[in-house]
């Protein structure tokens, strides 16, 4: 099994551009069967690749336990693994799982293991479905595999009924203007661009949008976004297309000279072991805290308050 792997040097290409510079990654990296073990778009990642530069805002990057809707825990997939991984090895083994997993006691703080082993049916069965290449463990890559997906889909079903402001159960263009989803994909808040992206997502072309019709598009996690020939890696032409399609500019997505275009220096900043393609665990951990920056921003439980303080926190479409 190789060591772990280590974030890449900060990348003056990216650094120039990032809202708050690069963050460490998380170095329990190893490989599996499944992939490069190192590992959106949440809510509250802003984890965007918009005009060739990895957009990232850390300003608050601490999920847990923040939104309930339905039995899905909205904990970060990443951060979940990261505190069940208890000795950064890069996956849990039996011992790691069963903590994971099981039970949480009255007064011992921890992500919630037990309702996604709960709804898969147990421990046992949970880890069966998530250990593809069957060898006792669960590494990153196959954790994230199985988690990700609802945990997006929740996010995006919450991000839906906050949009819904007229509580009628479909979103109108202004109220989806407001969506998360929305505001993600058109970095620049231009209503062409809004009014594109909306006619993409309206299905039945009904001037309106159903809560399916939106969590198809919306719940798609970020690395899956990329991901086209569902592979489980991400290659740098995939990378390249999901920068020029998923998100919305003026200027159309026009062909960049080569020397202002920067998309190969984000590529290179999620490629963490530099072999050329991205996994689930690189992309999940390759801009996230340190663990103990987590637990420190927990302590203070300062998870939101810079948001009333911020002079941008209010700038949205236009009307």
């Amino acid at each position: 099994m190789a060591g772990p792997l280590q974030s890449s040097k900060p990348n003056p290409a990216l650094e120039a551009t990032s809202h708050d510079g690069v963050m460490p990654a998380y170095k329990g990296g190893a490989r599996c069967g499944a992939g490069a073990c190192s590992p959106q778009l949440s809510q509250r990642l802003n984890h965007e690749v918009a005009a060739g530069c990895i957009c990232v805002s850390w300003r608050s990057f601490v999920w847990p336990r923040v939104l309930c809707h339905a039995d899905i825990p909205h904990e970060d997939p990443g951060l979940m693994f990261r505190d069940g991984d208890q000795d950064s090895s890069g996956d849990m083994d039996e011992k790691e799982m069963t903590h994971f997993f099981g039970p949480k006691r009255d007064g011992v703080s921890g992500y919630n293991g037990k309702v996604i082993a709960d709804m898969a049916g147990g421990k046992d069965r949970v880890v069966s479905l998530m250990d593809k290449n069957k060898n006792g463990k669960v590494c990153a890559d196959e954790f994230l595999a199985h988690v990700s997906p609802s945990y997006h889909k929740a996010i995006a079903a919450e991000d839906f009924d906050n949009a819904d402001t007229n509580s009628d159960h479909f979103l109108s263009l202004v109220e989806y203007k407001n969506s998360n989803y929305a505001i993600e994909r058109v970095p620049e808040f231009i209503d062409k661009g809004f009014e594109e992206h909306f006619k993409q997502l309206d299905a039945n072309e009904d001037q309106q949008l159903s809560k399916e019709e939106y969590v198809t598009a919306a719940g798609e996690d970020h690395f899956a976004q990329m991901d086209y020939n569902d592979d489980g890696i991400v290659t740098y032409p995939e990378f390249r297309k999901h920068k020029h399609t998923h998100y919305w500019t003026q200027d159309g997505n026009k062909e960049v000279p080569p020397e202002a275009d920067n998309t190969q220096a984000g590529f290179d900043q999620l490629d963490l072991n530099q072999d050329g393609k991205i996994t689930r665990s690189e992309e999940a951990y390759a801009l996230m805290p340190s663990q103990e920056e987590v637990q420190a921003q927990l302590a203070r439980g300062d998870d939101d308050h810079d948001d009333d303080h911020d002079e941008n926190a209010d700038i949205g479409a236009e009307d």
